[in-house]
């Protein structure tokens, strides 16, 4: 199966949450037209601290983990793995729209947890595990190797403002006798396509608050022409004045 909910990592409290995904327009295209989630391989974020160990962590390597070299495993685990991020807000995030656009012509991907699970088609080639991320001081914290992948979920507090939810997809290979491995090495390129259903994910699309109202025409345009005309696409209402 593509989708496999691991204990490991937090799991959200509630399978309806809704969370977003703040994204340009090329990538909604490229979305629509791939059916598929971008997951990025897991070592090209631009945080230095990103899948990395925590200082607790290098303080027990001596008595703990004299056996691995915790910085080469770290590098060699990011490498391995692709991630998908989204935000879990009940609402859209104004500090979201300026964090993660570069211009006034975007959308947010309005979702829930349980329609990301559901969107993910059966692969025996993959697992896509999915977590919240807790935000830790990296300074004193320890966060262990009972999970090789454990980093991946943990960030610095500073970055809490995010409210990040993870999907991550492990790679596999499966033998004659449907024995299940990992696959070793770093993914090709940048990321990895993981196919989805994009009509079952996909909530609502909101549009940028700060778009002029032809770029809301053209959002409603291209998801039409895509067949996802089901999707509703609606202009965000963040920044409209207050009505007396």
């Amino acid at each position: 199966m593509t989708y496999h909910r691991h204990t490991d990592f937090k799991f959200p409290d509630n399978e309806k949450a809704k969370i977003w995904r703040y994204i340009d327009l090329n990538k909604l295209i490229s979305l629509f037209e791939s059916t598929a989630l971008f997951f990025a391989r897991g070592d090209i974020f631009d945080d230095p601290y990103e899948g990395q160990f925590a200082d607790g962590d290098i303080e027990q390597q001596t008595h703990r983990y004299a056996h691995v070299d915790l910085e080469q495993h770290a590098y060699s685990c990011r490498r391995e793995v692709g991630i998908n991020c989204w935000h879990v807000n009940e609402h859209e995030s104004d500090a979201m729209w300026k964090l993660y656009l570069t211009n006034h012509e975007g959308v947010a991907l309005q979702s829930t947890v349980k329609r990301l699970i559901s969107a993910f088609a059966e692969d025996e080639t993959q697992d896509v595990c999915i977590g919240v991320v807790e935000y830790i001081d990296h300074d004193s914290a320890e966060i262990g190797m009972g999970n090789e992948f454990m980093p991946l979920f943990r960030k610095r507090k500073a970055f809490e403002h995010e409210r990040e939810l993870r999907a991550m997809v492990i790679r596999r290979t499966v033998d004659d006798r449907g024995n299940a491995r990992l696959v070793r090495g770093p993914i090709p390129g940048k990321g990895m396509l993981v196919p989805v259903d994009v009509q079952r994910l996909i909530q609502e699309i909101v549009v940028a608050p700060t778009a002029p109202h032809s770029f809301v025409d053209l959002v409603s345009s291209v998801t039409k022409q895509c067949d996802f005309d089901a999707i509703s696409v609606r202009h965000s209402t963040l920044y409209r004045p207050q009505q007396y």
